[in-house]
């Protein structure tokens, strides 16, 4: 079983289960990442996974194949990568759920390709699963004395609410943690924070000011943090984002509130210090 997916498949020998993210890797730096998507509709998004779809956006394909993984519709493609010699892209699922592997492979060995494909079509999707609450996590997080508590996570974002609940107001205070990989184990933490500002920009905050907190350490990690000052739905907001690494592993926590700014940044700093990687 892969942890965080429903996701049970026989691995090739030349692969290991990752403990830093959700798929496969060995010591030649090749990785397999699975991506389970539930809520999102197979049928709607498939159309991305053709031959001429990726053709039209440079890829060779070498091989391309409509198939079927454990009773579910899907597709398989194998094309050139930027970050290897080759990549094998596996797609599949129905009207609930969409499942995204995508293998980065440094040769392009037929034998080792083919082995990775029938590993793919090895794989039992189970619907029923419910997946843990931090499982697939890489770091840990103590929420015991916190109003704020697990609503939601998948694929590497876990976003707490107050009390794990459905946020009813627009004006709910949210504390988001996405994790990620590094090229660097030592890298410049700023334009990662930078990416994360601009993509909520993008979505609408609009940004009046932005200040670096002097925190450059926690629990013994590096990280950098910045308050940002703004609008969002046209209320005030105030937002702390904060990254932290330990090697190749990263998180960054927003933290997002539109009342009681210094009782919820207080909040949001207490649940940032029990942060710990695993």
């Amino acid at each position: 079983m892969v942890p965080g997916t429903r996701i049970y498949l026989r691995p090739p020998s030349w692969f290991r289960l990752s403990k830093d993210f959700m798929g496969l890797e060995n010591d030649d730096n090749e990785i397999v990442r699975f991506y389970d998507v539930f809520g999102k509709d197979y049928n709607v998004g498939s159309y991305k996974y053709s031959k001429e779809a990726y053709e039209d956006i440079g890829a060779i394909v070498y091989d391309f194949e409509e198939i079927t993984i454990d009773k579910y519709p899907g597709k398989k493609l194998v094309t050139n990568s930027d970050y290897g010699e080759r990549a094998v892209t596996l797609v599949f699922g129905d009207t609930d759920f969409t499942v995204i592997a995508v293998a980065i492979l440094n040769d392009d060995n037929d034998t080792k390709i083919s082995d990775l494909i029938n590993s793919f079509k090895s794989i039992v999707y189970d619907k029923d699963r419910e997946i843990g609450p931090m499982e697939g996590a890489f770091f840990s997080i103590n929420t015991e004395k916190s109003r704020f508590k697990l609503f939601f996570q998948g694929n590497g974002i876990f976003h707490f609410t107050e009390n794990g609940e459905q946020p009813t107001d627009v004006n709910s205070s949210s504390y988001v943690i996405n994790q990620m990989l590094v090229d660097s184990p030592a890298p410049n933490l700023k334009p990662i924070v930078d990416n994360i500002i601009n993509a909520s920009i993008e979505k609408g905050f609009k940004v009046t000011d932005r200040r670096r907190t002097s925190k450059d350490k926690i629990n013994g990690y590096e990280c950098y943090e910045e308050l940002v000052y703004g609008v969002s739905g046209g209320e005030e907001t105030r937002m702390v984002f904060t990254a932290i690494n330990d090697g190749r592993r990263a998180v960054v926590i927003m933290g997002s509130a539109k009342e009681d700014y210094q009782e919820n940044m207080e909040k949001f700093n207490q649940l940032t210090a029990t942060v710990l990687f695993q």
